[in-house]
C-alpha cells in the first residue's frame, strides 16, 4: 500500500506498507459484498468541505477507481456511499495508515524499526522530524535524528528544524540540533536568519553562544574529531557512560539488521563510571559501592558500522574493537530490560588517557551547557 502524507498528519510524505496476504483476501470479499465493480466510478454528498476517498481494486485482470465525497452530514444509514465508506475503514485498518496520521513517540518508534523513511516530505516540504519539533516533542525529535533525519532539511518556506525549534521558543531542542550540527547561519525565502526569528532569552542565549562555539577537543583520533558534534550528542542522550575491560563477547547475531536490531552481548568489567549509575552500583556515604564490577552491553551489528566486522561476509562484532582485555569508553542508553550501546559509530570508543581526558571534558561541556539553559 502507497501512502502519501500531505497536511495536519505526523509522518508527510511517502511511506509504503503491505498488507497481509489473508487480510487481503478478506478485502477482496468485502468489495466483493458490496458490489464494488458494478459501483458507478463517482460518488457525492451535497455538503461542502467532506473528505475524498477514492478506492482502485486490480484482480484478475479486472480494475476499477471509484471516489467518495463523503462524511455522513445527509445522515444516511445505507446505500453506496456507506458501504465505500467502511470498505475504505476496513482497508486502512488492514494497512495500518492511522499510525501515519497520528502516531506518538511508542508509535514512531516502531515505525523506525520497521524501516520508516525518517527524510519523507510533503509537497510543502514538511519532514517527521519538523513536524515532531512543532509538537515540542523532544523524545521524538532526539529518535528520529538517531534514525537518520537530517538535521538541516528546510520546508518550502527554508525554514529549517532550527528554525521551527527557535519560534517555538524551545531551548531543549534548539540545543540538541545544534549538537546534531543544525546552521545557525541558514536563511529561509526572505533572507532571515535564525537569530532573527527567535524570541525567547533561553533561546537566543544558546543561539548566541553556538556562534561563538568553544574549540573542539582533541583526539587523536580523526574519525572522532569529525564526528565529534554526533558523540557529544550520544554523551548527553546516554543514561550511562563507563570505562570497562572487555571480558567476554557473546555468539554473533543469526539474522543482520534490518526492520529490526541485530544484536551481540559483550560483558565488560566496569572500572570507572562517567555518567550515570550501574544497577550494581548503590549509593552510601557519599560514594558508590560496587556491589559486581561487571556488566552486559548489547551492541548493534551493522554491517560498514565504525564497530562491525570490515569482511564483507561477517555479521558480527569487530573482532580487534571488542577483543577481550581491550578497554573501552561505552556509551549505553536502558532499553526496557537491559543496556544497548547508544551508536554503531560513536558509542565505544579505545580508553586511552587522552581518550578518557578528552570524554570527561565533553562531559563537563554538556553539563554546563544543560544548566545554562535552565
Amino acid at each position: 500500500m502507497e501512502y502519501f502524507g500531505e497536511l495536519n498528519v505526523d509522518v508527510p510524505g511517502a511511506q509504503t506498507s503491505r498488507i497481509p496476504p489473508a487480510r487481503l483476501k478478506d478485502l477482496l470479499k468485502d468489495s466483493d459484498g458490496i458490489h464494488f465493480f458494478d459501483l458507478k466510478e463517482k460518488h457525492f454528498e451535497a455538503c461542502t468541505d467532506m473528505p475524498t476517498a477514492i478506492i482502485s481494486i486490480l484482480v484478475d485482470g479486472r480494475s476499477k477507481e471509484v471516489s467518495n465525497y463523503y462524511g455522513g452530514c445527509e445522515g444516511a444509514k445505507a446505500g453506496p456511499q456507506v458501504d465505500l465508506e467502511k470498505l475504505a475503514e476496513q482497508i486502512d485498518s488492514a494497512a495500518g495508515t492511522r499510525r501515519w496520521i497520528k502516531c506518538d513517540f511508542d508509535c514512531m518508534k516502531g515505525l523506525v524499526q520497521t524501516g520508516l523513511n525518517v527524510n519523507a516530505q510533503s509537497p510543502h516540504g514538511d519532514t517527521p522530524l519538523l513536524i515532531a519539533i512543532q509538537q515540542r516533542d523532544l523524545k521524538k525529535v532526539q529518535l528520529l535524528l538517531d534514525a537518520g533525519a537530517q538535521v538541516n532539511t528546510a520546508d518550502a518556506q527554508r525554514y529549517t528544524p532550527l528554525m521551527w525549534a527557535a519560534m517555538r521558543d524551545d531551548p531543549a531542542i534548539v540545543q540538541e540540533l545544534l549538537a546534531r550540527g543544525a546552521d545557525v547561519n541558514a536563511k529561509d525565502t526572505k533572507g532571515f536568519t535564525v537569530l532573527e526569528m527567535v524570541g525567547g532569552k533561553q533561546v537566543r542565549e544558546v543561539l548566541t553562544h553556538a556562534k561563538r562555539p568553544l574549540a573542539q577537543v582533541s583526539f587523536q583520533d580523526p574519525f572522532l574529531n569529525k564526528g565529534q558534534k554526533r558523540l557529544t550528542s550520544n554523551l548527553r542522550q546516554a543514561d550511562l557512560i563507563f570505562v570497562g575491560t572487555v571480558i567476554h563477547v557473546g555468539p554473533p547475531p543469526k539474522l543482520k539488521s534490518g526492520g529490526f536490531m541485530a544484536l551481540q552481548e559483550v560483558r565488560y568489567k566496569v572500572d570507572e563510571v562517567l555518567k550515570g549509575q550501574e544497577p550494581g552500583l548503590s549509593p552510601c556515604c557519599g560514594v558508590l559501592l560496587a556491589k559486581t564490577s561487571e556488566l552486559d552491553v548489547q551492541h548493534v551489528v551493522v554491517g560498514g558500522s565504525r564497530t562491525a566486522d570490515s569482511s564483507p561476509e561477517a555479521n558480527r562484532l569487530s573482532p580487534s574493537v571488542f577483543a577481550v582485555g581491550s578497554r573501552l569508553v561505552v556509551i549505553a542508553k536502558r532499553e526496557s530490560s537491559m543496556w544497548l550501546g547508544s551508536d554503531e559509530d560513536y558509542g565505544v570508543i579505545a580508553a586511552t588517557d587522552s581518550n578518557v581526558a578528552a570524554i570527561k571534558e565533553l562531559l563537563n561541556r554538556a553539563t554546563k551547557s544543560r544548566h545554562k539553559s535552565r
